[in-house]
Parts: C-alpha cells; structure tokens; sequence
C-alpha cells in the first residue's frame, strides 16, 4: 500500500513539471503575431496651399475616424495621409492617397479603410469632413430675457388702452393713452429700460406730455427710431386734427412736429392714427405711414432729419393690399422696398371673413412688386419685417388675431427666406417650397380681439469687430403681453 502511494505522489510531479515545461514554447493566448489596429493618423496636405497637417482622432470601439473640418480649399480628391499601424501592418490598398472628393453641396464624406496584415484585416469609417461658412442664428441656444404674458403679463398692456408698443434694443415703449381711466396713477406714454427687464426690474419712465392734445385720443400709437421717440394721435373723424410728436431723448419735451388737417387732403378717409409706421434711415430721412382705419389708404409723410415733416400723399391701395386698421409698412433695411403687412379682411362677402395673410413687396408708393402665397406665414401675420443677421435672411411676423371667430395663434414666428440673391426672388423661393417651417416660435396666448394692437421689432447687437453677434426679437400683443428673446449667431461647432 505504501509502495502505491509513492508511485502516485512522483507520476503526479513528474507530469507537473512536464506542463511546466512545455508552457514556455507556446504563445500565449492574448497575442496576436499580426496586430492590425490603426495607431495614429493624419491627413498632411489640408488647406489652400496643401501644407496644413490635421491630426485624426480615432475609435478603437466604434472602429471610427474623425478630423477636424478641412478648409473648402483642400485638394478632397488627392488627400495625402500618413498612418502608425501595428508592425507588418499596411493600408489596403496600399497607397498614402485617398479620394474624399464632394461637390459644393456636400460637406462631409465616410469612406472605409483597411489595415491589412498578412490574411488578417480592419476596416475603419473614416470621415472627412469640409469647413463651410456658418451664417444666421443660433436659435437652439437663444434665451428669453424677459416674458410678461399670460398670468405675468404686464399691468400697462393688458386692456384696450394699449394698442401700440415698440421695441429698439435699449427700451420699449408703451403707448397707454388713457391713465386716467383705470388708475389715476398710471405713467401714460412710458418707456421700460431693456437692461432692466434682464434684471427682472419693471421701472417705467413717464414721458413728457406736456402739450399734447387734440384728437380722438391726444396719442394711440408710437415708435422709436434711431434713438428718438414718436407719438401720434388718434384722429377719428376728418375735423379731428391728427398730430404727431417727437421726443429727441425720454427726458425731452415733445415737438409737435406735425399738425394735419385731414380735411384739406383729397378723398382721404376719416379716420388715421390706428397704427404707424416710422421707416427712417441712419440720418433721420424716410417716411411715416399711417393707415386708414376703412382700408382704403395710406397718409404717407415724408420726413428729413428725424422730425423735418414734408406734405402729406395720400396711397390709394389695391384691393388685395388692404390689410386692415392695423395694417403695417416697414421698410427693408439698406433699400428702398417695403413690406406691407395686415389680417385682411374679405370685402367682396358679407361674412367679413379673415382671408388669411397678406403679406407684400412694395415700392414707397406701395406698389406691389411680389406677395407671399396664403399660407405660407402663419395666418393674420402683421408688423412683418425682413432683415438680415449674420449672412441670413429671414422673415419676422405676428399674427393679430382679430376678431373672436379667429384662429390664428397669438405669437411670433420667424421664417428663413436666405435662398435667392434678392427679396424677389426670396419671395418666389420661399413660395415655391413644399414646406413653410418656422425657424423659431414664440406663443403669447390670448383669444382673437376685436381691438387689436400687434407689433414686433428687432435689434442687431456688434461685436467689436463690427460683426453681427446677437440678435435681438420682440412681440407685444394687446391683452396678450409682450416679450423680448436673444440669440447668438451661429458659429462653428467644432474642435
């Protein structure tokens, strides 16, 4: 028995150190005699003059490669490149050039290549990708700097008495025309500072009053322009003088700039002053227009450093160009074109129907040049402006909702019309399109009003550069609010 057990005890070592042995003249199992990873490459003849060297950046896991984008000047078509791999490794094919060639369309092309090493291979995505200008805004990553609607809608803007409100990008103004009505207390015509409202402060600034009077109501509606401030009364019938006032800074005494017998003007309408519109270049000359309240026409004043008026022309408007009491013309910054804007109403039925949204091309003399189809803005738009931001066109709008049949949604929407290399052709463009998407929204809620006052406006705010760097939007809404939002201009967003 004891023989038996030692003869167990040495076959048990011996075999023991016959594995021993023998675990030294294999590989083990982690190795890999031919590794075939992609360690390191680059792309070295990137740019206009082929001698800018871009460094890839590569995921072993999602076997991926990405650079940095290329300038639209690089050779797509002859990318040289140079690569580590794992030893005996190479490209497959093997060659240091490759074609990532795109048209001017594209702006980014993945191809697959192999590292090949022996029988054994790779592939990994490689990307490449072409660096184009970045225009417009950035509306993902806009902010809402203040919001007074709804339940927070601010006190001076909640009823009828407001019709009118401005914005420039350093106050808004509102016109509250009747402050001793409601609230003996109440600023009347006021400003509130924008910077103020960042801070969540609501300080308003009382206007002078001071000699104004007249009219069905002494002042109904208002602007800002270049740094100064307007009012206008509301002149109700044809004996009701309709004037206008001018403030060269908020601490000013008005000027009555402007004292119009209606009257004396041939075939003009009863009633003007509903809404204005103050259209003046960076040295005060332009004009101010002020709709009928029946449709018909326009008062047009002209006007030369800022509060020079001249004698009023009277615009009769074409049928399809009568968009209501509220009706709206601003002018396209740096030209001589005009959008005139308004819920139209349906003349030739006796529903009194909203005919959806009228919006126009139009000379000074509101001729018509082009029009949007119905449709393609939200319905009831008014107060549009067309301007440009960061190398983008784009359309600003806000629907009156007028009357309580309506069903337009209170709010503001801002449109892309970039595509044509004028408004003409922009707004052919944009016609021609199968979808009409909003680039950015802003809802201020509220029902249809029968009293109604819309009114946007915009600010572009520089760098030091002189380079556009934020824009600016504003909304103001009768029995709705207002509110104010920024955005940054849209940059390159990558390493």
């Amino acid at each position: 028995m004891l023989k038996i057990n030692h003869f167990i005890m040495l076959s048990a070592f011996a075999a023991g150190s016959m594995l021993a042995g023998c675990s030294d003249d294999y590989p083990s199992a982690t190795e890999n005699p031919y590794a075939n990873d992609l360690l390191s490459i680059k792309i070295i003849n990137a740019g206009a003059e082929g001698n800018t060297v871009v460094e890839g950046t590569i995921d072993e896991d999602a076997k991926t490669v990405k650079f940095p984008k290329l300038d639209k000047s690089s050779d797509f078509a002859h990318l040289v490149v140079s690569a580590t791999m794992s030893d005996g490794a190479h490209l497959d094919p093997e060659s240091d050039t490759l074609d990532f060639s795109m048209d001017d369309a594209t702006t980014q092309v993945t191809k697959t290549i192999r590292v090949k090493n022996h029988n054994r291979y790779k592939d990994y995505f490689m990307t490449v990708r072409k660096r184009v200008p970045v225009y417009g805004a950035n509306f993902e990553k806009g902010t809402v700097v203040c919001d007074y609607t709804g339940l927070n809608i601010y006190k001076y803007i909640s009823d009828a008495q407001t019709r009118c409100t401005d914005f420039d990008g350093t106050y808004v103004l509102f016109c509250y025309r009747n402050p001793t009505a409601d609230d003996p207390s109440a600023p009347g015509a006021h400003l509130l500072r924008v910077s103020d409202l960042e801070q969540g402060k609501v300080e308003p600034i009382k206007l002078s009053l001071e000699g104004i009077s007249g009219g069905t109501f002494p002042y109904n509606c208002g602007a800002l322009a270049g740094g100064h401030i307007y009012l206008a009364s509301l002149s109700g019938a044809l004996a009701s003088p309709l004037r206008i006032y001018y403030y060269d800074t908020p601490e000013s005494t008005p000027e009555c700039i402007a004292d119009i017998d209606v009257s004396q003007i041939t075939d003009a309408a009863a009633r003007h002053g509903d809404a204005m519109s103050v259209d003046l270049d960076q040295n005060g000359n332009g004009f101010i227009f002020l709709p009928s309240n029946d449709y018909t026409e326009v008062l047009r004043l002209p006007v030369s450093g800022y509060k020079t008026i001249g004698t009023p022309a009277r615009i009769e408007l074409q049928a399809t160009d009568r968009a209501g009491m509220c009706m709206h013309i601003n002018r396209i910054e740096g030209t001589d074109d005009y959008i005139l804007s308004g819920a139209r109403v349906n003349l030739l039925g006796s529903t009194g129907k909203l005919s959806g949204v009228n919006l126009s091309l139009c000379d000074e003399g509101l001729n018509s040049k082009s029009r949007l189809s119905t449709n393609t803005v939200a319905a009831e738009s008014d107060d549009a402006r067309l301007f440009s931001f960061n190398g983008s066109r784009y359309l600003l709008t806000a629907p009156i909702c007028f009357g309580s049949a309506s069903t337009a949604t209170p709010g503001m929407f801002v449109y892309d019309l970039s595509k044509g290399s004028n408004v003409q052709e922009a707004f052919q463009n944009f016609n021609d399109q199968d979808t009409h998407n909003a680039v950015y929204r802003f809802l201020v809620g509220g029902s249809g009003i029968s009293q109604p006052g819309i009114n946007t406006n915009y600010y572009i705010e520089k760098d030091a550069n002189g380079n556009d760097s934020v824009l600016w939007l504003y909304v103001g809404r009768t029995e709705s609010g207002f509110a104010i939002m920024k955005f940054p201009a849209a940059k390159e967003d990558d390493e």
